[in-house]
């Protein structure tokens, strides 16, 4: 009998333990997370802030795709955490500039974010597959040059 009031307390020790620390690991998961969207939300308003100030002075230049457009977005990329940075003309023809130096070419003419940038809005994309780096997930941050 006192072996059985044992074995059971024992058990409902465990049981309560288990449980304890399941709602323990569940708070500081919740915690974390949280932290980790401020952080992420901190570092794209960073980001937007970075070509906010790119695009106004871009604004200055007379042709978008010159090379001294060239120039100052590689040097800009050179001290940013950007895969790539790029600016595109009305008709959505992106020139895109890595980190490493190469160049890229696409149209975004018919994506969302690009025609929310010629609406004036700044914006983010989705995430989404990066089609020059296989199993590489991205966003393209746009943002208008007036």
């Amino acid at each position: 009998m006192i072996c059985a009031a044992f074995v059971i307390s024992g058990l409902v020790f465990v049981i309560r333990m288990m449980r304890l620390s399941v709602a323990e690991n569940s708070s500081y998961l919740i915690n974390s997370a949280g932290e980790r969207r401020e952080t992420i939300s901190r570092q794209i308003q960073g980001d937007l802030q970075t070509l906010r100030g790119l695009s106004t002075c871009l604004a200055e230049l007379d042709d978008l795709h010159s090379d001294q457009i060239t120039r100052v977005l590689q040097e800009i990329n050179m001290e940013n955490r950007f895969i790539r940075m790029g600016v595109a003309n009305l008709s959505g023809e992106l020139l895109l500039f890595a980190i490493n130096g190469d160049t890229y070419q696409l149209n975004v003419a018919e994506e969302p974010f690009f025609l929310q940038a010629l609406l004036g809005e700044e914006t983010v994309s989705g995430t989404r597959l990066d089609s020059q780096r296989e199993g590489v997930y991205i966003n393209y941050f746009a943002v208008p040059v007036w």
